[in-house]
């Protein structure tokens, strides 16, 4: 399964339940951990190297992903972040989730809205926030089933 971009404007049709069960805005937490941008060889780095030698489950990554998708462009649209760029892609039992944003844009309202919405349904996601030496922020999220 590749990368794709999402689109801001994609949502999950009302009353339709995610992958698990869980319908989109149901409040749920997740861990964060505040990373700044750093050589390989911190959590990010392994948590990156394990996600790119995983095999790819064709059938549940789309799944997934299609879900991810509608999950992340409601948590830009919800938190009103200006993203730069924003990724989705799943292997078999991993997805990743990447969101870049300019020195100026916050992203605490987006780990909120992220973290909330997928915590329940990905109980070990990982939430990672590095920041550039540009001061160019990016939210990674490692998400397992």
């Amino acid at each position: 399964m590749g990368t794709r971009t999402v689109a801001q404007e994609g949502r999950r049709p009302a009353g339709t339940a995610a992958p698990g069960g869980l319908l989109p805005g149901t409040q749920i937490r997740a861990p964060v951990l505040n990373r700044p941008a750093s050589p390989a060889g911190n959590d990010i780095a392994v948590q990156e190297d394990r996600f790119n030698q995983e095999a790819v489950d064709q059938k549940w990554a789309s799944s997934t992903q299609d879900f991810l998708d509608d999950v992340l462009a409601s948590a830009i649209s919800n938190a009103g972040v200006e993203a730069k760029g924003a990724e989705v892609s799943c292997r078999s039992a991993t997805c990743r989730i990447d969101v870049e944003m300019d020195r100026l844009t916050t992203d605490e309202d987006l780990i909120l809205y992220l973290g909330t919405d997928m915590a329940e349904v990905f109980p070990r996601s990982k939430i990672y926030r590095t920041v550039n030496d540009r001061g160019e922020k990016k939210v990674s999220i490692f998400v397992a089933k």
